[in-house]
């Protein structure tokens, strides 16, 4: 922990006013191991913005990211998943071990509603974004801080697939293992540009994506998300603060697929975020 960067952070959530002012702002760190799959396991508030959202049974479970005192968005895939299962919903924000209740530094708040994108297609995963509301504010702390929402225009330095963004969740960490990790876990990624993106699911798909997706290259990045990340975040550092560029949207775990994220910056997925 650096002690200039914590102090910084507490005068901010001593001072903030608004979210832009400690929204991507992180003070734990480290650096991920070079793995296949999601296999560095995440140090306790390393991504203070991530959080699980589930049934309070825990029968089903799936990452999302805090934009704000009351709201976080994940999959519109997790919420109609949740929306069929029977009982409460809920989100743990600071969550770290999630087979682990009442963990240190961790919240559970009860879901005032969920909403999903009104275009969303489930068969070409098209709009894949929901926003799920709380019932009250969260108390911002080294553990529970926002994640920043990319501007409707992208950010340079991430449209760029050289430039290596981080993807964080609770999926599986081998491929060929049934369990998901109960531990957050974390690596670094790169994006394809659009028209590779597009041209790759053409080829071994024979698929046409959709607009407002965009692709995490594990090819020469090495690393990829697989099942159960979705709705986990793809984050990348801009100028000190980390912003949201998306949310994974399907996790393929396939050598010859990459895997897709919804992409924040597409005005329509923007738009419908901060509007609710």
């Amino acid at each position: 922990m650096v002690v200039h960067e914590l102090y910084v952070l507490v005068v901010l959530l001593g001072i903030a006013r608004a979210e832009e002012d400690l929204c991507g702002f992180r003070v734990i760190g480290g650096e991920p191991a070079r793995s296949r799959v999601l296999s560095e396991q995440a140090v306790r508030c390393m991504w203070p913005w991530m959080v699980s959202v589930r049934k309070t049974e825990g029968k089903y479970l799936c990452p999302g990211v805090l934009i704000g005192r009351d709201k976080v968005i994940t999959t519109a895939r997790c919420i109609k998943a949740l929306e069929s299962l029977e009982g409460p919903t809920e989100v743990v924000v600071g969550e770290h071990n999630i087979l682990v209740e009442n963990d240190r530094n961790e919240e559970i708040i009860p879901v005032d509603n969920m909403l999903v994108h009104p275009e969303y297609d489930s068969y070409c995963v098209g709009n894949d974004i929901g926003v799920v509301k709380l019932s009250r504010d969260v108390e911002y702390n080294l553990c529970i801080v926002p994640a920043c929402l990319s501007s409707i225009r992208p950010d340079p330095s991430c449209d760029n697939f050289l430039n290596e963004c981080v993807i964080a969740g609770w999926g599986k960490y081998m491929a060929t293992t049934p369990d998901r990790s109960p531990i957050l876990r974390w690596a670094y990624t790169n994006m394809l540009g659009p028209n590779v993106c597009r041209a790759i699911y053409q080829y071994w798909d024979n698929s046409t994506l959709p607009e407002n997706v965009f692709c995490l290259d594990k090819i020469t990045s090495k690393r990829a998300a697989c099942l159960g990340d979705e709705g986990g975040m793809v984050v990348c550092n801009i100028e000190g603060h980390w912003k949201l560029k998306g949310l994974i949207s399907l996790a393929t775990c396939d050598d010859n697929l990459p895997s897709l994220a919804v992409d924040i910056s597409n005005s329509k997925i923007h738009n419908f975020i901060t509007s609710q």
